[in-house]
């Protein structure tokens, strides 16, 4: 009796392990998903997502705010129309120059509901322009009935099959293979596994990746074991339909998923390598890897059948209340002095029409120069700068350009390659890469242009110097101690006695020597 009671048991306890623990699986993939919108919130000090939809993302254009709009799009639950309206105006207001990002821009205006003229120049114009991974965008734009006017879905895969490195895998640029190229070129390629042409590639790619992966069941991009890269593994698995438990991807007892998992920061939110602070892009690839989870892939954009006829101008877009000023209160002081000159002409009997039409015209010409006039001098912005608090010790910086010499055509560019020599700055607690190289350029009165925002700052021009001055694949790269770190400038927080140095790249930092 008691042994079949217990047979019993047995059964009863394996039913309700097959119905509760995968709905207790994908009610975690929720709750994270939920926990990192609630630090989304928090930190911005909103009441909801919508409003945080509302008013944060349209804000920001650095790569971050487009990867929610893909996720949160899937769910159908939200108004993504005042984010299309701003990113329609920034991209008419602004000079795209990297055809990557105007591609990402494109899918997020998509997913937000809306098409435009801007969508359509991009598909056509960007395909192949930046190596790979304008490929890697173009399928997905392609794949949601966007195809460029000269080139079919069949012939983007023939371009992608055509990069594969000699043992497997992809890269940007070099024989190096890259994790998070890799696996992003196998989303691009999911929806075509099962061609003759695209399945070996995809296999061979599989097992580049999980010769890579570590024992703790992670991936390692620049040196460094890092959330991003294991947040794109898994949503390559899953567009791939790859269980997380599969063999290839199992390590000391890992899953890819336990290395994302421990990325996680106490907040919700999660970090970029382990035991540091919460990072933005980690988080929101974080939530990208749960999105795909819970909905098998994000780029499969919703509700486009019927939109491709919208075209979106300057004109055709709200414009937005602007933020009260010292410029307002400037031209409410004209506008009153000019009023106040009026009635004094009025009082001393001055009323010739002149006279009116003398003062009217003085204090249209001074809020013409309210708004077209930034008063701040050079001086103000240049030179010394405020003692800094917690002075924790110093470090030193430099910025070259060798890469130039003997092609240089430029005549404000060094002949030397040396845009700034060896400089020591003091160094407070917290400064970042990037606080150090702003303070470097004010003191020394060197131009420098940046794009970005947060932890997404990267740079576009020092000493009028730009990326993609010489080819697609040039711009600014930096080096902490020899190494070329894998965050941005911004993220990289130094140590007293760091050496910093700003190179010019022609190659996207594997045309710079390691010091």
């Amino acid at each position: 009796m008691f042994k079949k009671s217990f047979i019993c048991l047995l059964c009863v306890l394996f039913v309700f392990a097959s119905i509760v623990l995968p709905v207790s699986a994908e009610n975690a993939v929720s709750d994270i998903q939920n926990d990192i919108l609630s630090y989304e919130l928090q930190k911005s000090k909103k009441a909801s997502v919508q409003e945080w939809i509302d008013s944060v993302l349209p804000q920001s254009f650095d790569g971050i705010a487009e990867w929610y709009v893909l996720a949160l799009s899937q769910t159908g639950e939200y108004d993504f129309s005042a984010y299309a309206r701003a990113l329609v105006r920034y991209v008419n207001e602004n000079e795209i120059t990297n055809p990557v990002t105007k591609q990402k821009y494109a899918l997020a205006l998509l997913a937000s509901g809306y098409s435009s003229d801007f969508v359509s120049k991009t598909v056509d114009e960007c395909v192949g322009k930046l190596g790979i991974m304008s490929y890697v965008y173009a399928l997905h734009l392609a794949e949601n009935g966007f195809e460029p006017k000269e080139m079919s879905c069949a012939d983007i895969v023939r371009k992608i099959l055509e990069k594969e490195l000699e043992n497997g895998g992809f890269a940007v640029t070099g024989n190096l293979f890259d994790t998070d190229v890799t696996a992003m070129v196998l989303q691009a390629l999911a929806p075509y596994r099962n061609d003759e042409n695209v399945k070996p590639v995809i296999e061979r790619a599989l097992k580049r990746l999980s010769e890579a992966q570590t024992e703790n069941g992670g991936f390692v991009n620049y040196g460094v074991e890092n959330a991003e890269s294991s947040a794109q593994v898994i949503i390559s698995m899953t567009m791939l339909d790859i269980e997380l438990t599969d063999s290839r991807f199992l390590k000391n007892g890992n899953t890819v998923l336990d290395a994302l998992l421990s990325f996680r920061c106490e907040e919700g939110a999660f970090s970029h390598t382990i035991g540091t602070k919460a990072n933005s892009q980690a988080t929101v690839q974080a939530y990208l890897a749960f999105c795909a989870l819970e909905n098998g892939s994000f780029y499969q954009l919703k509700g486009l059948d019927d939109l491709s006829h919208i075209v979106y101008t300057p004109s055709s877009v709200a414009e937005e209340e602007p933020a009260v000023s010292w410029r307002v209160y400037a031209l409410i002081i004209i506008v009153a002095m000019s009023v106040f000159g009026c009635v004094l002409l009025l009082i001393f009997k001055k009323r010739h029409y002149k006279n009116f039409l003398l003062v009217l015209l003085t204090g249209a010409v001074l809020c013409l120069l309210v708004f077209t006039l930034d008063f701040q001098s050079a001086d103000d912005y240049y030179g010394a700068q405020s003692p800094k608090e917690n002075v924790i010790g110093t470090v030193t910086l430099e910025i070259r350009c060798d890469v130039l010499n003997g092609k240089n055509e430029l005549s404000y560019v060094p002949e030397d390659g040396i845009i700034l020599k060896k400089t020591e700055f003091a160094l407070a607690e917290g400064e970042s890469v990037f606080d150090i190289l702003e303070e470097a350029v004010r003191a020394n009165r060197i131009q420098m242009e940046y794009g970005g925002t947060g932890d997404l700052i990267y740079i576009k021009g020092l000493g009028y110097l730009y990326e993609l001055a010489y080819g697609d694949l040039s711009g600014w790269v930096y080096h902490v101690n020899g190494e070329s770190p894998s965050v941005g400038c911004a993220t990289y927080t130094l140590s007293d006695g760091d050496t910093i140095v700003w190179h010019y790249t022609l190659n996207q930092g594997k045309d710079i020597p390691q010091e």
